[in-house]
């Protein structure tokens, strides 16, 4: 079965699902390791890749992994501070990159890049109050065309943890979700998402 825009209804709805979760478990988190694992787990699941991270601006203005799958000590060293944006920048989109050999990267970053496994990933800045604090990465062993329901997910993604734990904050967030996808996945999703 098809939906407007060639979608496949299954795909969108593993997206609904996987944003339900996320929204229910950073809504229960007690602690922001319980907040990176349920963002981890929503780009595992939204966007069916094995390999992900999340990273934060620390004190100094440097990137650093705060939580990640699939992704060696020695990788994580070499990347640590690595970032297109700087910490509190506005605006930031999604970066999507097919295939790391074909980018302007300094070869030593793609060299590093490529000995881990990954030849397509992408950068999802995460915002909190219209500011850049970090990012999530996806990582993908082969190339990879990122399609327009991929980067809508990832938009949603970038947004979804800027602090707050309280019913209002949890509310805002299923109507953001509500609001991006159509009436007849959000029926088929089997979670309720009226709030």
């Amino acid at each position: 079965m098809q939906i407007p825009g060639g979608e496949k209804l299954t795909e969108r709805v593993d997206e609904l699902s996987a944003l339900y979760v996320l929204t229910d478990r950073l809504y229960r988190a007690k602690s922001n390791h319980e907040a990176f694992e349920a963002g981890l787990d929503a780009i595992r699941d939204g966007l069916g890749c094995r390999r992900a991270s999340m990273l934060l601006f620390d004190d100094a203005g440097v990137m650093r992994f705060v939580a990640w799958r699939g992704l060696s000590d020695s990788y994580r060293h070499a990347l640590a501070g690595h970032s297109p944006w700087k910490a509190g920048e506005r605006n930031a989109e999604p970066i999507l990159v097919t295939d790391i050999a074909e980018t302007s990267e300094p070869t030593s970053v793609k060299d590093r890049i490529a000995s881990e496994g990954i030849v397509g990933l992408a950068f999802i800045p995460l915002i909190a109050q219209g500011e850049v604090v970090g990012k999530f990465m996806t990582y993908y062993e082969q190339k990879h065309s990122f399609a327009g329901h991929e980067l809508d997910l990832d938009r949603i993604l970038s947004r979804a943890d800027q602090g707050g734990r309280g019913p209002q904050t949890c509310r805002r967030r299923v109507a953001s979700i509500r609001t991006t996808v159509p009436p007849d996945v959000r029926t088929c999703a089997g979670h309720d998402l009226d709030v």
